[in-house]
């Protein structure tokens, strides 16, 4: 937990860790987990990591930059997905608090 982030985040190459902002709601937090667990699994942080580099390079691209954009949606759709998907929604009654923690992924991505 952390003060100066607005969200959760995964930080590290070698062994990352989530690190989370002390306003996410307690209630929420089984979802922010398991959606950065998901980028941790689908190694987003590294490929994050390649593709800012490409982007570093090539900064002068309009190309790259809509191609960086659309690629940092993209994954957080991917785990949006993955998350809705391994979570049984009709089993446990939590639709509400799914909905929130995706309204709360939207936000963080539109902040960027």
């Amino acid at each position: 937990m952390n003060d100066y982030i607005d969200s959760a985040i995964v930080y590290g190459i070698l062994k990352p860790k989530i690190y989370m902002s002390y306003s996410v709601d307690y209630s929420e937090i089984k979802y922010l987990y398991e959606h950065e667990y998901m980028h941790i699994h689908h190694k987003h942080h590294i490929i994050k990591l390649i593709v800012s580099m490409a982007v570093i390079v090539n900064w002068f691209n309009p190309l790259i930059w809509m191609f960086y954009k659309q690629y940092m949606e993209y994954i957080e759709l991917v785990c949006d997905y993955d998350c809705c998907k391994n979570t049984d929604v009709k089993k446990t009654g939590d639709v509400n608090m799914l909905k929130r923690c995706l309204d709360y992924h939207v936000k963080a991505m539109r902040k960027e």
